[in-house]
């Protein structure tokens, strides 16, 4: 890199998506070695490109397969670091020359790990082995945006598919989930259309999907509602009493806050109002 004073340093920087990850360590970002002397780790700070719109943005999960290191040998004395040998000095001259390169890496391999979440490990982590693309020094340009390789475009999946893929846990585990999360994606579609009565098509979805989930969730859940004490005959009752009774034998195991049951029951008298009294819209 351009010397400081008198004093040159060499400086590599190797930037990727790494297999190593682990969630609860947060283990991506910028790493700092000095003299192979590891200085900073899991740097995830705006002088980095994060936090700020249109280069890294936000720490996320998403984004947790990016790393970039950087390893810096030469004089100690014109190290970009801190006095005590911990920390990066961001107004430092060598860290200044460093800062767009990075911000453009940085940036660079977030938006892919995001673009490829989805395919981790059909993308990713299924190559074990490769090669470092070398990009000699006078090749970038501080001021602008390396070029680099074109990213993958991404397609947003549906809302169903969308809410499928979040709950992938639930319905491999719980069977009847799924017709539960797809009606609250037919939800979300329907109250995206250009329809003069959509908010009554939602509502009364909506109120009615919360009303089978009451009725899956005694069915399935064996353990708390003994089928031989709730035969069909018996749910079947407890349906005929009303949304109160049902509420309140479910609430036996799952307490609801009175503020969610002050909005299901608003909800329920707009759908009865809608089917059962003169309301038609």
């Amino acid at each position: 890199m351009r010397p400081t004073g008198d004093k040159k340093l060499n400086v590599t920087i190797e930037a990727g998506l790494i297999l190593d990850r682990e969630p609860e360590a947060d283990n991506y970002g910028v790493y700092f070695y000095c003299n192979n002397r590891l200085i900073v780790k899991d740097l995830k700070v705006r002088d980095v490109g994060y936090y700020v719109s249109g280069e890294a943005g936000v720490p996320h999960p998403d984004a947790s397969l990016c790393r970039v290191i950087v390893r810096i040998h030469g004089p100690a004395e014109v190290m970009p670091w801190t006095s005590s040998k911990s920390g990066i000095n961001y107004s430092h001259e060598v860290f200044l020359q460093l800062r767009p390169t990075l911000i453009n890496l940085v940036s660079y391999y977030s938006s892919l790990s995001r673009r490829l979440k989805k395919q981790w490990d059909e993308e990713v982590y299924a190559y074990r082995a490769g090669s470092v693309e070398d990009v000699e020094p006078e090749d970038v340009e501080t001021k602008r945006r390396m070029v680099l390789p074109e990213l993958p475009r991404t397609r947003k999946l549906p809302r169903v598919q969308e809410l499928k893929e979040r709950n992938r846990k639930n319905i491999d585990t719980q069977p009847r989930t799924p017709g539960l999360i797809e009606a609250m994606g037919m939800v979300d579609l329907i109250s995206r259309q250009k329809i003069d009565t959509r908010n009554r098509l939602v509502l009364i979805l909506l109120d009615s999907n919360f009303e089978i989930a009451l009725k899956e969730f005694i069915v399935a859940r064996a353990d708390l509602f003994p089928p031989n004490n709730y035969k069909n005959s018996h749910i079947a009752s407890l349906f005929e009493q009303g949304r109160k009774a049902v509420i309140k034998e479910v609430q036996i195991h799952v307490p609801m806050p009175a503020t969610l049951l002050t909005k299901i029951d608003h909800y329920y008298l707009l759908r009865n109002s809608l089917i059962h009294e003169r309301a038609t819209q």
